[in-house]
């Protein structure tokens, strides 16, 4: 009988803990595509791929994609500087990821991926 509930108390631990770990990162993919017009700033290991929008009002703005799917890396490979300068038609696909801290707080931030490059 003790054997028992020895068990049943180191399973109710391990299922705890296995809900926990899932709750401290999980993703959600934003199941919408973008597309937006800018010029290639640049690639950077940190930062990504970097690229000039302008606003309807004009105003220009950086954006940053921090990865590319390999679809879209064959089609330009934005890790040449051979490219910065050049405008882009880019698509690209965001994804939300939910970190929690130690102290229970949860942090939310978005990755962008160009899923799809169009050069003007």
């Amino acid at each position: 009988m003790y054997t028992l509930k020895f068990l049943a108390v180191i399973i109710a631990f391990l299922s705890m803990a296995e809900m926990k770990q899932q709750n401290e990162n999980h993703d959600r993919q934003i199941n919408q595509d973008y597309t937006v017009v800018g010029t290639f700033d640049g690639y950077d290991e940190e930062d990504g791929y970097t690229f000039v929008i302008t606003d309807e009002n004009g105003d220009e703005g950086m954006m940053y994609f921090q990865n590319i799917t390999p679809e879209a890396l064959k089609q330009f490979n934005l890790r040449l500087d051979s490219l910065i300068g050049e405008r882009f038609s880019i698509s690209y696909q965001i994804l939300e990821q939910v970190t929690e801290d130690d102290d229970g707080v949860e942090y939310t931030y978005e990755i962008f991926t160009i899923t799809g490059l169009e050069k003007l």
